[in-house]
């Protein structure tokens, strides 16, 4: 594919990368690599992009919790928000839950809310051996960093 100009230049684009630090000083790194991403100009090539169903245009933006950003962005602000810190968990017995994706309370934890993130179930007894872990909103605000 070519540009639309007298001298026909290749329509490129490099390999787009976004990142981001929880703690720079870690021994280990989260490492996420997408098929569709997104770029700051429409890229004709791009070979996983994501488009709009109404006019199949490519979406270079979206939006959530009030704020606007390349999804790759977006992902980076929610791993931040649940890795910067040591979060609470509770694990125990409980009862079956419908399956639902829901928000968990504990009285005894004030103003704290949990997802489960594990679960055996022991279906004869109607119950679960459960792990539920806290978390919280998207609170991270990516720093654009320049290298010189």
């Amino acid at each position: 594919m070519v540009k639309n100009n007298l001298i026909f230049d290749a329509a490129e684009l490099d390999d787009v990368e976004y990142s981001g630090y929880i703690n720079r000083n870690a021994k280990e790194e989260i490492s996420i690599d997408t098929i569709c991403g997104t770029a700051n100009k429409i890229c004709p090539t791009a070979k996983g992009i994501y488009c709009r169903a109404s006019d199949s245009l490519q979406i270079q933006k979206l939006k959530r919790a009030g704020v606007t950003d390349h999804p790759e962005k977006l992902l980076i602000g929610t791993l931040y928000s649940q890795f910067a810190e040591r979060k609470t968990t509770l694990t125990g017995e409980a009862v079956i839950d419908p399956g639902d994706l829901c928000v968990y309370t504990e009285r005894n934890q004030a103003g704290k809310v949990f997802m489960m993130s594990s679960e055996q179930q022991n279906v004869i007894m109607d119950t679960a051996d459960a792990l539920y872990t806290e978390f919280n909103a998207d609170e991270y605000d990516a720093i654009e960093e320049v290298n010189n």
